[in-house]
């Protein structure tokens, strides 16, 4: 059966205020002479007196291209498609507004595509009062935005970037088992014995359980915030197993299992039937423990978030040898420029608007978000550092931005983007920045690929003669340190030193 391909059309919402035939009639026009009608099917009106062009305008792929609405379409509508907001309209209640907003921020296909332009919504209003109610909602996540402009000096700068090859961006089923399998092992310290295997795993706190274990709390909360463990007491009750009852959740467990590292169903099952399942159809040299169907099922429900985390810490743990074996016929390599303009988000709230000198953007300004301390940190050591020409913050998704390829443990190929280029007293540098190390030393890393990114940009600025590495801060010295070998957890090693010292 050949698989049928369609665009997913990005439609505009109009909104019009009550009273305004004229209005309408001056925006109909204008899309009568971009060749958009209600007569040829792709203008859509939802007004009080007026309902054309509806009829399946939700689907992905129907082929209306705008549409025009009141109040009405706040109620009881969906449409992921839509995906600007043009507000001609004002004197809407609060909750309307959230709600319209709502609209244009649904994905059509409930996933982002790695673009900007995709994955953002847009408004567009002279209301200045839908304008704050938008903010007053978002709260934090509700940025001040423009365009920026690249600095001629900035524009022939490039480097080499490396890009996934589509037709080998795929796992390795069998490396994937062989990556958990020994993660299990090593973690836990399994071995080929299942009957010891049992009684270890139990001890590291797996639930080996016929039945199926909940958690409830008990006891009196006055506001939502109080319902925690702290609180309340935790009680637990157990129901007994069904294959057929609890099935649908085993399959849904098995699915959200293989979603960490991107494996299908299938692949899923079958990984966790071989690991531990003492059936036919799941024969495995390498069993780590042997439980009849109705134990397996409790045991992939019980040990649900232990199980995810498992997955997802195999890939990225111990020696990676696909990394080694990355060549021209796996990634594309292609010219990297900065891009010419980008949308600046900001805090508009922040008391310090200074513009950033040294960055390759006119404009950029100091109070830039979303940013993690981390990289706030870094760019004021940027502009403050005499050793530092200038610096560009990179995306972290899209093709127009920088990327390194490498590999998990299960063959798949990912994309990294370093948070930063730089130019070092006339010497380009590429620079990672991680969360640091408390007080304690201990490490606020949250990354589990950090020690492979690390590797991998090592092997990249080692093959291009270029600088850079891995910068964190530790809060004892209130330092920046920099990594430009080996990815270490401890603050203490020779992995780490001053970043100020050596550049």
């Amino acid at each position: 059966m050949r698989s049928q391909h369609f665009y997913i059309i990005a439609i505009p919402l109009v909104q019009l205020p009550n009273n305004s035939d004229a209005l309408l009639e001056r925006v109909q026009k204008y899309f009568e002479a971009q060749s958009v009608s209600v007569e040829n099917g792709l203008l859509a009106v939802w007004l009080s007196s007026c309902h054309e062009n509806l009829d399946g305008i939700e689907a992905n792929g129907a082929p209306q291209v705008a549409v025009i609405i009141k109040q009405a379409v706040a109620t009881g509508w969906d449409c992921p498609r839509a995906h600007i907001l043009v507000k001609l309209r004002e004197g809407m209640d609060e909750t309307f507004e959230i709600q319209t907003i709502g609209r244009i921020r649904r994905m059509p296909e409930a996933r982002h595509y790695g673009s900007d332009l995709l994955d953002s919504c847009y408004l567009y209003t002279f209301d200045s009062k839908f304008t704050q109610g938008a903010k007053a909602a978002l709260g934090k996540n509700a940025l001040s935005a423009k365009t920026i402009f690249l600095k001629n000096e900035h524009k022939k700068f490039s480097l080499v970037k490396e890009q996934r090859t589509q037709v080998l961006d795929t796992q390795d089923d069998a490396l994937a088992l062989k990556a958990i399998g020994e993660y299990l092992k090593s973690k836990y310290a399994l071995d080929g014995d299942c009957a010891k295997n049992k009684p270890r795993l139990e001890t590291a706190g797996f639930v080996f359980n016929q039945k199926i274990e909940r958690s409830t709390f008990s006891g009196s909360a006055a506001v939502i915030s109080d319902v925690t463990a702290d609180n309340l007491n935790t009680v637990t009750f157990r129901e007994t197993m069904n294959t057929h009852t609890h099935g649908r959740e085993f399959h849904n467990r098995v699915g959200r299992i293989g979603l960490e590292i991107g494996l299908e169903y299938a692949s899923a099952v079958t990984i966790l039937g071989k690991l531990f399942a003492n059936e036919h159809k799941f024969l495995y040299r390498h069993k780590l423990l042997e439980l009849t169907i109705k134990e397996w099922y409790a045991f992939v429900i019980n040990n649900f978030d232990t199980l995810r985390h498992v997955f997802r810490l195999a890939m990225a743990e111990g020696a990676n040898q696909n990394q080694n074996t990355l060549g021209l016929e796996t990634v594309s390599e292609k010219p990297f420029f900065f891009p010419q303009s980008t949308l600046f988000t900001y805090d508009a709230a922040a008391k310090i608007q200074s513009e950033c000198k040294k960055n390759v953007y006119s404009g950029y300004l100091s109070s830039a978000e979303v940013r993690s301390t981390p990289e706030k940190l870094f760019e004021r050591f940027c502009e403050n550092s005499a050793a530092v020409d200038w610096w560009y913050k990179n995306g972290d998704k899209g093709d127009e931005y920088f990327s390194i390829v490498y590999v998990d443990n299960s063959g798949r190929q990912k994309l990294f983007y370093p948070d930063y280029i730089m130019s070092v007293r006339g010497e380009p540098w590429i620079v990672e920045t991680k969360g640091g190390f408390d007080r304690t030393g201990a490490s606020e890393d949250i990354d589990i690929f950090s020690p492979k990114k690390c590797e991998v940009l090592q092997n990249y600025l080692a093959r291009h003669k270029l600088h850079g590495g891995f910068v964190r801060q530790d809060k004892a010295s209130m330092e920046l340190l920099i990594c430009t070998g080996t990815y270490s957890d401890d603050v203490t090693s020779d992995a780490w030193r001053v970043l100020g010292e050596v550049l």
